[in-house]
């Protein structure tokens, strides 16, 4: 095993990063060999014990030519274009057209969806069926490397196509036309956690870009052909968000690669891995990232629940102590003295600026979501404007359960604490308003919660 050396240059060159990261976005190469060297030294792990040993560690790891993904262990790194289209010769597709090349999901039902201005969203869940050649055209990107130098530079040649296609699915439902996906392509040590167990294979032509988002989940991912470059920040960043309300929950609001985005965000730390065939990257739970297909690609990556996932929905099924017999006033008073209770047993402090700032205020101010009547937004303002919540009803009662609930959510990882908790304040306030008008207790509230 190698160890990590630590001397004079070590702290001069520690020393000067800390400065740098402080001054201006920094880009990180993630680990390029089969173990990192992060203060400790950690083998290639091979058991399903030792990949969750090192998942645990919820940093970025690339593992290159990992021997757990090798042709004899896996036979799907023998696959090519001809072999999958003789077991799925036609798949159904997710279909842009030119110039528009970066997919982000549009989760159906969510409860802003009702309330969005129609011409400045597209809902990318309609297929189209197409043949599996038609996915790849032997393109590859012509991009300008990372450097390690304090800025990011991103610079590709997109190739020049009428029509973006882009498949993923679940391998379970590629079964009855695959029998032999599971051994061809087996879990093993992969699947580290008990639940949410999800294996997907990903197809996608070169210049495919994946919006930026995080993932509640411990994702492996496997390069099979191709190569494709992951752009990863740590849970921490302080990014503008989509609500957990809106159908891009889990994005990032800010095409974050564009110069002028992110040279709003000093200090910003940015890891890149370009994943080859033969690699496994290790994204941990609530890292965002941001993808770039720099070639025709086949890919496959295994999900499982982060505890964190499974804990905030055992809290989403507690009961909130307030009646549907109160009135307006009264829950939405109650509603935020229990939100209080819970931010400050988390965290320390009140959640209410936090969550605006980051969810909210953006949408508000583009303009991207129908208003409530004004008459609505006047009573909102005005409940919430006044100096005590004299409204709320069973005050004790409120602040004993607002108290339970933020001690499960502060006893969380820190990298998933303030996530999980801002979902939680979205889904209590939108209890207590309505899908038109939630935006604005949010924003005219946030002092109170």
């Amino acid at each position: 095993m190698r160890r990590c050396g630590v001397g004079l240059v070590v702290l001069l060159v520690v020393a000067w990063f800390v400065w740098l990261t402080t001054q201006r976005p920094y880009v990180h190469m993630v680990a390029v060999e089969p173990r990192v060297c992060d203060g400790e030294s950690f083998a290639e792990p091979r058991s399903r014990e030792e990949f969750r040993t090192l998942a645990e560690l919820r940093v970025p790891v690339l593992l290159r030519n990992a021997s757990v993904v090798q042709a004899h262990n896996w036979p799907a790194m023998r696959w090519n274009l001809s072999h999958i289209a003789s077991r799925l010769p036609v798949v159904p597709v997710y279909e842009q057209a030119h110039p528009h090349n970066t997919f982000i999901t549009f989760h159906d039902n969510k409860p802003l969806e009702p309330v969005l201005r129609d011409a400045q969203w597209h809902d990318f869940n309609v297929k189209r069926n197409a043949s599996t050649a038609a996915l790849f055209k032997d393109d590859t990107m012509a991009c300008v490397p990372y450097a390690r130098q304090p800025w990011l530079r991103h610079a590709c040649a997109v190739p020049t196509r009428e029509r973006w296609l882009y498949f993923s699915a679940r391998t379970q439902l590629l079964r009855e036309f695959w029998p032999e996906m599971d051994t061809e392509a087996p879990l093993g040590p992969l699947a580290i956690a008990d639940t949410g167990e999800q294996a997907n294979l990903w197809l996608g032509n070169a210049g495919i870009v994946t919006h930026t988002h995080y993932d509640a989940s411990w994702n492996f991912f496997v390069q099979i052909k191709g190569c494709k470059r992951f752009t990863l920040f740590p849970p921490n960043t302080s990014l503008p968000l989509y609500p957990c309300l809106h159908p891009h929950i889990g994005h990032l609001a800010v095409d974050i690669l564009n110069d002028a985005d992110l040279s709003q965000h000093e200090g910003l730390n940015v890891f890149v891995a370009d994943v080859v065939p033969g690699d496994v990257l290790v994204v941990p739970p609530m890292w965002f990232h941001h993808v770039t297909t720099l070639s025709d690609s086949i890919s496959f990556n295994v999900w499982t629940d982060a505890p964190e996932y499974v804990d905030i929905h055992a809290i989403y099924q507690q009961p909130v102590p307030l009646e549907a017999t109160w009135s307006r006033a009264q829950l939405l008073h109650s509603a935020l003295l229990f939100l209080h209770a819970v931010c400050m047993r988390a965290q320390g402090r009140s959640c209410g600026e936090a969550v605006y700032t980051q969810r909210y205020h953006h949408l508000l101010a583009s303009n991207s979501l129908k208003l409530a009547p004004q008459q609505d937004i006047e009573r909102i303002r005005g409940l919430c404007n006044s100096q005590e919540l004299n409204q709320a009803v069973d005050t004790e009662r409120l602040l004993e359960r607002g108290e339970a609930i933020g001690r499960e959510i502060g006893s969380m990882h820190v990298d998933a604490r303030t996530l999980m908790l801002h979902n939680y304040m979205e889904h209590v306030l939108l209890a207590v308003s309505s899908p038109e008008t939630v935006a604005h207790v949010v924003q005219h509230c946030r002092g109170k919660y």
